[in-house]
């Protein structure tokens, strides 16, 4: 058997992290869904301000629902087609 277990002992401690540190590729962090719901309440919150739009109306504007923005502020999680509809009016009425 000789040294060769020890050849393996010293690559796995030793040398195996140097070579996939070097070698790894840094994948950025996905936004997670509290991110995505954060920023999307801060973007609502944003535009009315903005556009002096009050938080019922924009709700009732963007996806006829008044408590859209009081909702998402006590964790509602809107489908993917909702926050779509969310943002495609926040571009739409932007102010220029």
């Amino acid at each position: 058997m000789g040294k060769a277990w020890l050849a393996a002992i010293v690559w796995d401690i030793r040398i195996f992290p140097i070579v996939m540190s070097v070698f790894s590729v840094h994948t950025p962090r996905m936004m997670d869904d509290d991110d995505i719901m954060s920023r999307l309440l801060s973007d609502i919150e944003e535009f009315c301000a903005t556009s002096g739009m009050s938080e019922t109306a924009f709700g009732w504007a963007a996806v006829r629902d008044r408590s859209l923005v009081s909702d998402l502020r006590d964790g509602r999680e809107p489908r993917k087609k909702t926050r779509e509809r969310i943002r495609s009016f926040i571009e739409n009425n932007a102010a220029a």
